[in-house]
């Protein structure tokens, strides 16, 4: 779903739209989504069902590397090591 489809069918402008979400939520729209799809990249791995090359494209990341950056940031804990934790 792209952003402006949004904006369009609920009659504002990309802009206004984005400033009515972060003044609800506290957050960009984008941050939500990237915070949403790190919370389900880590529940995978932490179920163990994926790895992490996989959760980071699940996550939309097509690097690994920067990946690992985001989620660290997000978690302060790195992808390898919730993996790991969940193998043992």
């Amino acid at each position: 779903m792209r952003l402006e489809d949004v904006a369009r069918a609920v009659g504002a402008s990309v802009s206004t739209l984005q400033r009515l979400f972060h003044a609800v939520h506290g957050a960009s729209i984008y941050g939500v989504v990237r915070e949403r799809r790190l919370v389900e990249a880590r529940l995978a791995l932490e179920g163990g069902s994926l790895s992490i090359t996989e959760a980071a494209e699940r996550a939309g990341y097509r690097s690994p590397a920067n990946f690992a950056t985001a989620f660290k940031r997000q978690f302060g804990v790195s992808p390898s090591d919730v993996a790991r934790r969940a193998r043992t």
